[in-house]
């Protein structure tokens, strides 16, 4: 798995009548793990697993049901969908379902989503080049 084109970090912008206000940054781990960080329902857990070449599954879960940036309101929101990426691989695109439960367990809503997200992070793009070391004059 850890040379599937998913394993890296990527940035979601999910609400296209507001340019970068909503940004969804993810990292997918060549264990088969997922770390997420969403605006709305704060720092997600899951799972990935291939499904092809340049196509795998996910499922991940957040504590948090709120529909404002900035609240929480405790349950879980689990996305569970597909993603592909495409042949240059530095964007994907997905489809899944949303849903999010009460604390007890009780469903509060279900609805499909889909979007698209773009590798954003690389060692090349993430790390200044270094200064030549400068001479002392004294």
């Amino acid at each position: 798995m850890a040379r599937h084109p998913i394993v890296g970090v990527w940035v979601e912008e999910f609400d296209p009548e507001h340019p970068g206000a909503l940004l969804d940054v993810f990292a997918c781990h060549a264990d088969g793990t997922v770390t997420e960080s969403h605006p709305l329902a704060g720092t997600g857990i899951g799972i990935w697993r291939r499904t092809g070449e340049r196509t795998g599954e996910q499922v991940v879960t957040y504590q948090n049901i709120s529909e404002t940036p900035g609240t929480f309101v405790p349950g879980t929101s689990t996305f569970t969908g597909a993603f592909t990426i495409d042949a240059g691989g530095d964007t994907l695109a997905y489809e899944g379902i949303v849903d999010l439960r009460a604390m007890d367990g009780t469903s509060i809503a279900n609805f499909p989503i889909s979007g698209s997200g773009v590798r954003r992070m690389t060692m090349e793009s993430a790390v200044p080049p270094t200064a030549p070391a400068a001479t002392p004059t004294s």
